[in-house]
């Protein structure tokens, strides 16, 4: 791009990276600024709490991915991450029964988020044009003297100028503050929260263990099944163990009562993994990662040569585990409006918008389930949406095609019209078989 020279990313998270990757691509150089000290190999760091509990990347999350990183799909392979077909290696335990067993033709694959964000890191320092600058704290955006075009960030006393700059620093960002403080109108948020609570812990899996499956679950639904948890065999011959806990349902902090909120689940292999299993780490957990969206997409005034991506923008409740894929999705919108534009001033506006079509599914997914935890009314529109799904998920455990379609629509695959499918529809009011 003819005079695009300096790009700044704020945040080096996974949509940090993503978004450094496409920037690459048309800019001479591109400065990653993290708050922690990470470098090349670092793993765990206080800027991403959530780190040590499950991350799922969806399977459109996957394609998208692997054309960015090529041959991403095999490194996984290479470190030992589990992978197969989702019907066929998932145990999964709805409030309506067991989810059928088949073929999906999705393939889902199971690993920490240090895994995956180690692997995309080491690939993106690799860049010559990329240049990483850890222990960077981001104070503030700074404007030209009109106050309409961002010109770079502040870090501390410096001034990091930028032609470009994205904001990818994730859910506890300030640039909804930032942006009121210069000036601009930002819309309030859309707030719909689960009343989450995770409780997650390594484990070594034993010798004779199962390994017919690499992740068994058990969702939580509104508003009667508070409780819920999952098992990943991940990497290294482990299994992440996350216990859920929707409504306000606090999930254990100590390893007596992980055993015992396990214990109460429908779905036996839980509890049998806790039991069986080594740990392999301490227990962590996390409350209040609900779902969030600044619809930046509705101001009335952007600032020019700014964009604003991943959590920073919307941030779900992460059971679904959309953000990943969210934020990759964002990232090559990014970089497709870059390949046809060369107007940095408008591309940031722009990006905004086409965000916001990429959250639409996503969004409706997850607050559909969630707005039944909370008091909130919902219109006409919701409500019968949710009556559809609830009607849908007592389906499922017997019929293959309409779970298929199900899932093809929650890994973001189709879009949601699979669902209203005339031979979905006949099926799901016609109920159970």
């Amino acid at each position: 791009m003819a005079g695009a020279r300096e790009a700044v990313v704020v945040g080096g998270g996974i949509g940090g990276l993503v978004a450094a990757r496409v920037l690459a691509d048309h800019f001479e150089r591109v400065t990653l600024l993290e708050q922690d000290e990470v470098t090349a190999d670092t793993e765990y760091h206080s800027g991403v709490p959530q780190a040590r509990h499950p991350h799922a990347l969806l399977a459109r999350g996957a394609e998208v991915l692997e054309r960015l990183f090529p041959g991403l799909g095999a490194e996984l392979d290479r470190l030992g991450v589990p992978s197969g077909d989702q019907a066929r290696k998932t145990r999964l335990r709805m409030v309506t029964g067991w989810a059928p067993e088949g073929v999906l033709g999705l393939t889902i694959r199971c690993f920490t988020r240090v895994c995956l964000e180690t692997c995309l890191r080491r690939r993106v320092l690799a860049l010559p044009r990329v240049r990483l600058r850890a222990g960077a704290r981001v104070d503030d955006l700074c404007f030209d003297e009109a106050g309409l075009r961002v010109t770079g960030v502040r870090v501390g006393s410096e001034v990091v100028a930028a032609d470009f700059v994205v904001v990818a620093a994730g859910r506890h960002a300030k640039l909804r503050d930032r942006l009121a403080a210069a000036g601009f109108d930002v819309p309030e948020d859309l707030v719909v929260n689960g009343g989450l609570s995770y409780s997650t812990r390594l484990y070594h899996v034993p010798p004779g263990a199962r390994r017919d499956w690499i992740a068994t679950a058990q969702g939580t639904h509104a508003p009667v099944v508070r409780r819920g948890g999952a098992v990943f065999a991940v990497e290294a011959d482990r299994w992440q163990i996350c216990l859920i806990g929707s409504g306000g349902e606090p999930t254990p902090t100590d390893q007596d009562g992980f055993l015992a909120y396990a214990r109460s689940l429908d779905n036996p292999l839980i509890a049998q993994c806790v039991e069986q299993g080594v740990p392999a780490g301490e227990l962590y957990r996390v409350v209040g990662l609900g779902n969030r969206w600044t619809p930046f997409h509705r101001m009335s005034r952007w600032p020019r040569r700014l964009a604003a991506l991943g959590d920073v923008v919307c941030s779900f409740n992460p059971v679904y585990g959309q953000g990943m894929t969210v934020a990759a999705l964002e990232a090559e919108e990014l970089g497709g409006l870059l390949s046809r534009s060369t107007d940095l001033d408008a591309l940031g506006w722009r990006f905004q918008r086409r965000a916001a079509r990429v959250l639409r599914l996503p969004w409706r997914m997850a607050t559909s389930a969630d707005l039944g935890w909370t008091a909130t009314r919902s219109g006409p529109a919701a409500r019968l949406v949710r009556w559809y799904l609830d009607r849908m998920i007592e389906v499922l455990p017997g019929d293959l095609a309409v779970y298929r379609r199900f899932f093809q629509v929650a890994q973001m695959v189709k879009g949601p019209s699979a669902l209203f499918d005339p031979r979905v529809v006949a099926k799901v009011l016609a109920g159970p078989r």
